[in-house]
């Protein structure tokens, strides 16, 4: 059961996504595949759902509304996105009532409200409230829609809901690694079994440097460096962008770990504009007995008792490099 993301129309050869898919299909013809066009991959116009001829063993939806699949022992409900349509609401009040005498599965495409998924919500999702989902009475729903493998218990502890991400991730907002489940449906939900499949793994992190009056600043700047190739693979499409203050001696350093990046990956892109370099005090060579780290370490011990409040530190901290290393009170203090 595929809830649309097979492809996009904005994205590289639509229709070689959609033909790879299907002649993939064909390779097994004793098992069935059923697909509900999502947003992406919406039916109509002259998308290639129109015009390419699924095998025998594909069904496709491609009416705007609810319609169902028969099979032996299972009730699939599903409905195609339309060109144009966008992210429209999920339309409850005409959602069939699951059948009383076979399992019934719900495809549906949607965001679960409260629900992480790797990505920031925009005034255009549709959003599933994942109560009404569970009282609609469907045994699973297979969700489209997401960026992030998920599995919505039920009150068995089965999922009755799940999404596994696109089997191949499309673009950068994608989180990977992509693949397909299996797994034994029953009234109380299903018992699955996640099978990664995709060829490229898209990610992309934000990472802020920590600030040069940090507490522990050398290990806190070590651990973000460290934390740049955390998880990578030489599948993955990266991007990293990196922003913060960095002192200009440590230059070579951030380079030194860029250039390493560059080569345990498929593909890198590396956005640092947002870094700044300074001179003067390098705080990871700060003095012991110099005024200033005694300072910091008197911030420290305060923000460590109990009660204290960690931000007014911090802040003392900031306020206390700009005046000890001579740039005066932050801009945003002036007159």
């Amino acid at each position: 059961m595929i809830p649309g993301d097979l492809y996009t129309m904005k994205g590289i050869d639509p229709a070689g996504q959609l033909r790879f898919v299907y002649e993939r299909a064909a390779d097994y013809p004793s098992m069935q595949f059923i697909i509900a066009p999502g947003n992406s991959d919406a039916f109509g116009g002259n998308g290639p759902y129109v015009y390419l001829k699924p095998p025998a063993n594909v069904r496709l939806f491609t009416e705007p509304d609810w319609q169902m699949h028969e099979l032996p022992q299972v009730r699939i409900t599903a409905r195609a996105h339309q060109v144009g349509e966008g992210s429209a609401p999920l339309a409850w009040d005409r959602l069939p009532r699951p059948s009383t005498d076979k399992l019934s599965v719900l495809m549906a495409r949607g965001r679960l409200g409260g629900v992480d998924d790797g990505r920031p919500e925009r005034g255009s999702d549709t959003i599933i409230d994942p109560a009404k989902l569970q009282d609609a009475g469907y045994n699973y729903a297979a969700l489209g829609g997401m960026h992030a493998r998920i599995e919505l218990p039920g009150a068995a502890g089965k999922a009755c809901a799940a999404y596994t991400g696109a089997p191949q991730c499309l673009d950068w907002d994608s989180r990977g690694p992509g693949g397909f489940f299996t797994g034994v449906l029953s009234r109380e939900g299903a018992e699955l079994t996640y099978h990664p499949m995709a060829r490229f793994h898209w990610k992309a992190r934000d990472i802020k440097l920590p600030p040069p009056y940090a507490d522990r600043y050398q290990l806190q700047l070590d651990s973000t460096l460290k934390t740049l190739a955390m998880e990578l693979s030489g599948n993955d499409l990266y991007r990293l962008t990196l922003g913060g203050e960095l002192h200009q001696t440590q230059r070579e350093l951030l380079e030194e770990h860029l250039r390493q990046l560059r080569e345990m990956v498929f593909h890198f892109e590396a956005d640092t504009s947002s870094v700044s370099y300074f001179s003067g005090l390098n705080p990871a060579h700060l003095p012991a007995d110099s005024l200033l780290s005694s300072y910091l370490q008197r911030c420290s011990a305060e923000a460590a008792q109990a009660g204290s409040d960690p931000e007014v530190y911090e802040l003392a901290r900031r306020l206390g490099w700009l005046l000890f290393t001579g740039k005066g009170l932050p801009a945003e203090l002036g007159p």
